[in-house]
């Protein structure tokens, strides 16, 4: 059964041993307070796989059959661009589940450095984002109530948003890393 091939986290005991007395950076020994990081890999896999199907289903139906869907209002360059990394992505969220199931580092290695990328590119992008929009997303009536409240409120919203996505990636990515040893 799938749950018998999971690796047990006992068996990298020695590996991790010998990884404490050479890097201060501890790799996790479970995903999310007990789960072990095989069923971790998998859930993160799996959400990015998701993602993907939704980038390339949404932007099919945005532009090709011009059926406004998630993500209409932004710029065809922009949605054509999410679709070809969301296509790029796949061969390399496969082999990160071939990684996982199999037990083939290199596989999973390979899913960790695209998911670096992805990170770095996302991270980028979204700062850029936040960075050049200036307060015209505020709602109309909020501007005449309060403008310069709903424009803080709304920058501290965005912040925060950033600040939790920079933790799920990061704990993501630490998740696929600490596996990949």
């Amino acid at each position: 059964p799938f749950w018998g091939r999971l690796r047990a986290p006992g068996r990298l005991r020695s590996r991790r041993a010998a990884m404490a007395k050479a890097s201060p950076v501890q790799p996790l020994e479970y995903f999310c307070c007990g789960c072990s990081l095989d069923i971790g890999c998998w859930v993160i896999l799996t959400i990015h796989l998701m993602m993907s199907i939704l980038y390339i289903g949404s932007t099919v139906l945005n532009i090709v059959f011009d059926e406004p869907t998630v993500g209409a209002e932004v710029a065809p360059v922009v949605q054509a661009f999410n679709c070809g990394y969301a296509l790029a992505s796949l061969p390399f969220i496969l082999s990160g589940f071939s990684g996982v199931k199999f037990g083939h580092e290199s596989h999973l290695r390979i899913y960790l450095y695209w998911m670096l990328l992805t990170f770095c590119l996302d991270t980028t992008f979204v700062t850029m984002d936040l960075l050049q929009r200036n307060c015209s997303s505020v709602p109309k009536f909020l501007l005449t109530t309060g403008a310069a409240f709903a424009c803080g409120l709304t920058r501290l919203v965005s912040g925060v948003t950033l600040l939790m996505y920079l933790a799920f990636m990061g704990y993501a990515t630490f998740t696929v890393w600490s596996r990949c040893l």
